[in-house]
């Protein structure tokens, strides 16, 4: 009579949970990814430079009105660049992020060429305050779109889990139940898991939902605001979804008494 053992393994190899199994699978591995380390880029204040609103001497205010503009298309390029850098983000996503950020640029770009053909001193002054005034770049939309891909990211994580490892996990624990492995305390590990996700999705379309209303009229102290407490959602979230995953790092006396039982082919 062929016999062969049952064994559920909970380990940490390259920062993921896997569940594997001696059965008639063998080799058979089920990640269950961790969620990245999250990274916001944090609002910065923008004023002026020292001196503009006492200058009469345009060909200043055009030089410092192209600089701003220049520091702030830099940043919009080497953010472009990140977030066509995050792999845990589905192309569309990616393209949607693209074209604000094209958007801002180009708008950016615009101005600058009006100012520097500007000959009015309170004009060209006005329109150095709106490089500021109608962008924030800095103070909000880099944070905003920081955020935003965060919580895309968070998204789906939890899509995966939902869609994917959870249901491959549902499948592995069938399986041994049908050979007779008591899989009771298994189950309700992942039964429990399961039901955590609508909450955590919940919460992050709220999120989504504020950082969306985001404006740069909102600057200083209700973007500020916003953008801490949108922080903290993100890193709730995340402390959410590493819980939940070590929930699933089920025990190594549990996968003992699992590696004990024979179970008859």
């Amino acid at each position: 009579m062929n016999r062969t053992k049952i064994l559920v393994a909970s380990a940490i190899v390259a920062n993921a949970f896997f569940l594997a199994s001696a059965h008639a699978d063998t080799g058979t591995v089920i990640e269950i990814p961790v969620l990245p380390t999250v990274i916001v880029t944090g609002p910065q204040s923008e004023t002026l430079p020292s001196g503009i609103a006492a200058t009469t001497d345009i060909v200043k205010i055009q030089g410092k009105g192209a600089s701003l503009i220049a520091q702030r298309t830099t940043a919009l390029t080497k953010l472009k660049a990140r977030i066509a850098s995050m792999k845990q983000l589905t192309d569309d996503q990616k393209g949607t992020y693209s074209a604000m950020i094209d958007t801002n640029m180009s708008g950016l770009t615009t101005l600058g060429s009006v100012l520097a053909l500007e000959t009015d001193v309170a004009k060209a002054k006005e329109q150095m305050k709106s490089i500021l005034s109608e962008y924030r770049i800095f103070a909000v939309f880099i944070p905003k779109v920081s955020i935003l891909a965060w919580l895309d990211v968070q998204k789906n994580h939890v899509a995966n889990l939902n869609d994917s490892v959870f249901p491959k996990l549902q499948s592995k624990l069938d399986a041994w139940k049908s050979k007779g492995v008591d899989t009771t305390a298994y189950q309700a590990d992942l039964d429990a898991a399961k039901a955590k996700l609508p909450a955590i999705l919940s919460k992050i379309s709220d999120l989504q939902t504020k950082a969306n209303a985001l404006q740069p009229s909102d600057y200083p102290t209700a973007s500020k605001t916003a953008i801490s407490e949108l922080k903290a959602g993100i890193k709730d979230v995340s402390v959410q979804l590493s819980t939940l995953r070590k929930g699933l790092g089920w025990k190594a006396q549990k996968a003992q008494k699992m590696q004990k039982q024979d179970v008859q082919k």
